[in-house]
Formats: C-alpha cells, sequence, structure tokens
C-alpha cells in the first residue's frame, strides 16, 4: 500500500476478492482504509485519511460510507464520509458516544455502545438515515451487559451472545 511502508493490517473482506487494510501513514499518525485485491494487484484508497485517528472498518449504508474510528484515548467513534471525501460524525441518540459499528444491514447499522467507564454495554440497531433506533440489549444497573459481538453468518442469521455480572465489573 503506498506510504505506508507495511504499517497496514486486514481488517475484514470487502467483497469475496477484496481486502478492506486499515493502513498508518509513516510521516504523521494518519489512518486510512484502502481496498487491496487478493490477487495482487494495485491498492485504492477508500478513506481520506483522517489525522490522530486509527481507522479499522467502514460499511456502506443509504446516504455514504460509515467509518469506524479510534482517536488516541480509545474512543470509538463513527464517521460518515461523504462522496467528496468530507467527514461528519454520526451521533446516536441515548448513547455516550462511544460506539463501534458491528455490520451493516441495509439501512441499519448493528452497534455496540459502550458506557464512558467500558462499564456497560448495549447493541443496537441503529438507521442513520432516519435516526431511529432498535434496543436489542441494554443492561440493568450494575451489570457488564454486552462484552462482545461478533457477526456470524449471512446477515440474517447474526447471533448475539452477551453476559451480565454483578459487582462493579
Amino acid at each position: 500500500v503506498p506510504g505506508a511502508n507495511g504499517n497496514c493490517f486486514p481488517s475484514r473482506w470487502w467483497s469475496p476478492v477484496i481486502i478492506l487494510a486499515s493502513c498508518q501513514a509513516t510521516a504523521h499518525s494518519h489512518g486510512r482504509l484502502w481496498l487491496v485485491p487478493a490477487d495482487g494487484a494495485k491498492p485504492t484508497p477508500l478513506t481520506t485519511q483522517l489525522p490522530g485517528s486509527i481507522v479499522f472498518g467502514a460499511w456502506r449504508a443509504p446516504g455514504g460510507l460509515y467509518v469506524q474510528t479510534a482517536g488516541s484515548s480509545g474512543e470509538g467513534r463513527i464517521v460518515r464520509q461523504a462522496p467528496d471525501g468530507s467527514l461528519t460524525p454520526v451521533t446516536i441518540p441515548g448513547t455516550a458516544g462511544n460506539n463501534a459499528v458491528v455490520r451493516a444491514e441495509g439501512a441499519r447499522l448493528l452497534v455496540s455502545a459502550h458506557s464512558p467507564c467500558f462499564g456497560s454495554g448495549s447493541l443496537l440497531w441503529f438507521t442513520p438515515s432516519t435516526h431511529q433506533e432498535q434496543t436489542l440489549i441494554s443492561p440493568p444497573r450494575g451489570t457488564a451487559g454486552v462484552t462482545g459481538v461478533v457477526p456470524y453468518g449471512p446477515p440474517t442469521a447474526t447471533i448475539f451472545t452477551a453476559s451480565g455480572c454483578s459487582g462493579n465489573g
């Protein structure tokens, strides 16, 4: 990948023959996603360079390309990249803002939302074009709630697991 000097890692399959790779520019702390053909053909950039961010995922949904980033504090952020490359933060009502996209299905994003101190987590569907959300798992106070999410199988066969625990977590 041009300018990365090996500072890349595969994020996931973008298509059956294209790898989505997260790369950091060597001279600056700028993250960028690239589409890397598995056959060794020339990679192409998918996102603009995001200063001060690690960029590790992207999903297409109506309204644009939704990009998963993490800032220097490690807090998960979602931004929408317009066709011209401009970026807009995605705000999900009812969350503390530390959000991570798990997958996209149609117009919806499956989002894992965490409290500011990582004490508990929720899982919800979010439709960016309408700002509608559908909570799937929301933990009672004092429990961990969603501690991990792994999409499995085709889009209609996602399995969710969550665990709860008592105490300070």
